[in-house]
């Protein structure tokens, strides 16, 4: 028996000692972000540390905060944030500083706002564009790889800026594209990805489905066939019932264009071609 507790408390050990020196040796250069990829579960994770892993790992982020001379409710919320993660199943041995330096990244920039995700309350009202950021962080279960995190955050939050009336309806898009793909097969990168391209059209118009496919591919994140008819679908549902002006408004331009007798592309190529070398390409219509 005895020598049973001896071998568990070596096993401990090691494990101790093997998640230190993981944490200890890995660096968050851009370049090993930019490979990283995220694990489908988080067994691999807890097998090797069990909750002994998840403890040391919150110390270094508790560690790390101090260091910062961060305030407690940030540490509570980049804790907070890295137990989603692990429970998601994202957390990986290799990936765990990754993961808990962008928890701590979180968790400095919606602490300001008092954001921490739309169903837990808060004394305090986060901004808009926090708010709808965690609500799309929150339906993709956090299953992002990192890379892919830091791109949606800053393009979400910090380069996209709307007006109250068009940041209202971006809301109610998002909303309705989660509500569509709630039983989809698509790749939550993907999904983030969309969610990024609508908010950076000027007048929130959607794109057409074969530009946003084609967009998609381009980042590497979903495969053609993966699309094509799936944003046909996703386009009629998520925004015929916000967007009957659109329809009014592309016929207009229709009908304006061929009393001009125009052969220029449109704004909004409505097909797509590819090319034999590989490369995708518009097909302008006349």
């Amino acid at each position: 028996m005895w020598r049973k507790v001896d071998e568990e408390r070596e096993q401990t050990r090691s494990s101790e000692v093997q998640i230190r020196n993981s944490i200890l040796a890995s660096t968050l250069s851009q370049e090993k972000l930019n490979h990283w990829k995220v694990e489908p579960n988080h067994e691999a994770f807890l097998s090797i540390g069990g909750q002994v892993g998840r403890s040391m790992l919150i110390s270094w982020v508790v560690d790390e905060c101090t260091k910062q001379k961060l305030k407690p409710s940030t540490i509570c919320l980049a804790v907070n944030y890295l137990d989603r993660m692990i429970s998601k199943g994202c957390v990986t041995l290799d990936s765990s500083q990754s993961f808990a330096c962008t928890c701590i990244r979180l968790a400095i920039k919606f602490d300001g706002v008092g954001g921490n995700g739309m169903h837990v309350p808060t004394f305090g009202e986060a901004v808009p564009s926090a708010k709808m950021e965690l609500f799309v962080l929150d339906h993709l279960n956090w299953k992002m790889n990192v890379p892919t995190v830091h791109l949606f955050l800053k393009l979400f939050s910090d380069e996209v800026w709307l007006p109250p009336p068009s940041r209202d309806r971006a809301f109610e898009y998002v909303k309705r594209i989660f509500v569509y793909v709630e039983s989809q097969m698509f790749n939550p990168s993907a999904l983030a990805m969309i969610c990024i391209f609508l908010l950076q059209q000027d007048d929130l118009l959607p794109l057409p489905c074969e530009a946003l496919s084609t967009a998609l591919v381009r980042e590497g994140k979903v495969d053609l066939d993966q699309v094509s008819d799936g944003f046909k679908r996703f386009r009629h549902v998520c925004f015929s019932p916000y967007c009957s002006h659109i329809q009014d408004r592309a016929d207009d331009r229709t009908r304006n264009e061929d009393d001009d007798d125009s052969s220029s592309a449109t704004a909004y190529p409505e097909s797509m071609s590819s090319q034999s070398s590989g490369d995708l390409e518009f097909r302008h219509q006349a």
